[in-house]
């Protein structure tokens, strides 16, 4: 495993660019390569401007030779995006998911993922996102890859001095089995940050409340 030492080198290299522009017509590579006597990390990252396609591998080799790794695919479409990813770990086990989030044109948004865990259990989520006069709420339901199922909600709220965000999920008995409330207060001497948590997320349910 990857020790302070090197996850720190990695923070400091992992500025990621800036893909957003097509100014270009053709696929450009950035690769970010890091060794410490802790290891090895390397992180390529791709955008094709003409599929509007962005990819992410990295992979990350301990002095003892462990490896792990990591793809992610992400392609816009004319309502939202597409996105795919896999994780390998040391035990050679692969996790992946599958995501898809689409604009439906009235001030609303769906979000639809599917996640496949390294030992072949299987989670499906749905959530739709509504817009407000100063961020937006959500709705959803999910049925989890650690098992169990039931519904979600979330919001998020502009305020003068910073926001507010909550995100919480119920079983299928009316059990709350999660719930976040976050509040950040900006002031002149600095910014105040104040979570809220109670119990684990159902895998990931834990964005019900965030707009990815």
């Amino acid at each position: 495993m990857m020790k302070t030492a090197l996850l720190a080198s990695i923070a400091l290299g992992l500025a990621a660019p800036a893909y957003a522009q097509d100014a270009q017509t053709t696929p450009r590579t950035n690769t970010n390569t890091v060794t410490t006597d802790q290891g090895t990390y390397t992180a390529t990252q791709t955008y094709d401007p003409a599929t509007k396609t962005y990819t992410n591998s990295r992979t990350t080799t301990g002095v003892n030779g462990e490896t792990t790794s990591s793809n992610v695919t992400r392609q816009k479409t004319e309502t939202g995006y597409t996105a795919s990813g896999t994780r390998t770990g040391v035990d050679g086990k692969t996790s992946s998911y599958n995501k898809e989030f689409t604009r439906n044109g009235d001030g609303t948004a769906t979000v639809n993922s599917s996640v496949t865990g390294k030992n072949g259990e299987t989670g499906q989520y749905s959530n739709t996102i509504t817009k407000t006069e100063n961020g937006y709420t959500s709705q959803g339901t999910y049925s989890s890859s650690r098992g169990g199922s039931g519904t979600t909600s979330g919001s998020f709220e502009r305020t003068d001095t910073g926001y507010t965000r909550s995100a919480s999920a119920v079983n299928s008995a009316g059990e709350t089995v999660y719930r976040r409330d976050a509040t950040v207060t900006r002031t002149e001497a600095g910014v105040n940050r104040t979570v809220n948590r109670q119990g684990q997320a159902p895998g990931r349910v834990k964005a019900a409340g965030r707009r990815r």
